[in-house]
């Protein structure tokens, strides 16, 4: 076969036709130019496609980001809100249906974050009023263990928290009135009242309270405890039961016997004159025993009330003491006892009424001479103390008290021998009214003794200025 030159293939425009088997087979011959064209032709539609593929793979981009990251900045937002952390307002600058999503959200959480505030707010109302409660309040969680307390029961206690938190009843009080009580609301729901006494020195009264917090969630089963303290109460009332079984008994006894004596009289004894004359003697005692203890209650009860009024100014003691003691010197003599005093002249004056510091002075020295037995000692003796204040100072060798209780010489009717005071005509008023009235001086009283021995009694009376 004959090769065709480059030139007369280029001028070759022609096709052969070859019958093969009955077929035919085509060459189709073309010259490099119009194959060059062909083939960029082809590159040039390939790139056109591939440059609109790009601009529509850069446009969806485009279009996507748009989309994506509104919500993309929701997510971001939303998980920031459910964590807690402040999240601030959503920004998104679109008019569709993101941006009023966006809107919406920041709306919801708006007023997800006023609620927050308002429960925020009423927490810590709660919080200041649990610790600003005068009553000790204790929560028990679903275990009855020791959840939370308030600090006026961690004062009652005197204990820390530390100490007390996931502890049990029984752990912190050791008190079986307390956890039965707790087992009796556990088994009815009912609310309790309990009191209970919680010992050491100074014994504490607790009312308890125990009843449900209602409304938790989550089925949590709490139990509150208010814990008043009555210890203070408690005294009052035995002191007013006290008060009023003495006053009965002070007021029966003498009536009984002038009621008594005026009987026998009235039956006949009246016309023996000596009887007559020893009766009455007994009736007239028993009334002036019933004149000192209305005069008493009613000092006592002026004094508490402020009905009192004190006519302050500058006295010496050493007058008041001179002019107590020849009232008081007649009943010593009758017992053979020696008086002593000792006042210096120039102690400072003291700011008083004249009239009461003479009734506390009398009263403290007719206390002396009425418990010193026969051939005792009383003697007084005034200082200053360099405080403020001049002491006078009552000592005498008498049958002395013992220490448990001088606390409560103070209190109406109290006697530390009541069998004896009666005998030596006390009626129990006495010390009250002395401590009132130097209460109501600003000054104190203060009593030392030793049973079988002796007893002082100091007076302090704020000097004048």
């Amino acid at each position: 076969m004959k090769l065709l030159s480059k030139p007369r293939i280029n001028r070759l425009r022609s096709r052969l036709f070859y019958k093969i088997m009955g077929s035919y087979l085509v060459f189709m011959l073309l010259s490099v130019a119009a194959l060059t064209f062909l083939i960029n032709r082809e590159i040039k539609g390939g790139l056109t496609i591939l440059v609109m593929a790009l601009f529509s793979l850069l446009a969806a981009l485009i279009f996507s980001r748009k989309i994506t990251s509104p919500i993309r900045k929701m997510e971001i937002f939303t998980r920031k809100v459910c964590n807690g952390a402040p999240a601030g307002t959503l920004l998104v600058e679109s008019n569709d249906e993101l941006g009023q999503l966006a809107k919406n959200i920041n709306h919801l959480v708006l007023q997800q974050q006023e609620k927050i505030k308002l429960v925020h707010k009423e927490k810590r109302k709660l919080a200041s009023a649990f610790t600003a409660m005068v009553e000790g309040v204790m929560i028990l969680n679903s275990d009855n263990r020791i959840e939370s307390m308030n600090n006026s029961l961690m004062n009652i206690l005197g204990r820390r928290e530390d100490d007390i938190i996931n502890k049990t009843l029984l752990e912190v009080f050791r008190n079986m009135d307390l956890q039965n009580a707790l087992e009796r609301f556990k088994e009815t729901g009912e609310p309790v009242l309990q009191e209970i006494t919680l010992g050491g020195a100074s014994p504490i009264i607790l009312d308890v309270n125990i009843s449900p917090i209602q409304g938790l969630s989550g089925g949590d089963e709490k139990t509150m405890m208010v814990f008043h303290e009555v210890t203070r109460l408690k005294k009052l009332e035995n002191i007013r039961e006290d008060f009023v079984a003495n006053v009965t008994h002070e007021i029966k006894t003498p009536l009984t016997a002038i009621i008594g004596f005026i009987e026998t009289l009235e039956e006949g004894a009246i016309e023996d004159r000596v009887t007559a004359e020893k009766f009455l003697r007994i009736i007239s005692e028993h009334a002036q025993r019933l004149n000192r203890l209305v005069d008493g209650l009613l000092t006592l009860s002026s004094i508490e009330l402020g009905e009192i009024k004190l006519h302050l100014e500058g006295i010496s003691v050493v007058h008041i003491v001179e002019n107590a003691l020849p009232v008081i010197q007649a009943k010593a003599r009758d017992k053979k006892l020696a008086i002593h005093h000792d006042i210096p002249t120039g102690l400072p004056l003291i700011m008083a009424d004249r009239d009461r510091v003479a009734q506390v002075i009398l009263n403290i020295l007719d206390n002396a001479v009425k418990f010193t037995p026969e051939g005792g000692k009383v003697s007084i003796t005034a200082f200053e103390d360099g405080g403020g204040y001049v002491v006078v100072r009552i000592a005498d060798t008498g049958i002395g008290i013992p220490a448990s209780e001088i606390p409560r010489l103070g209190e109406r009717f109290y006697r530390v021998d009541k069998t004896r005071s009666r005998e030596l005509g006390g009626i129990g008023l006495g010390l009250s009214i002395v401590k009132h009235l130097m209460k109501a001086h600003q000054g104190r009283v203060e009593i030392e003794s030793s049973p079988g021995k002796s007893t002082t009694v100091s007076l302090y009376f704020p000097c004048s200025l």
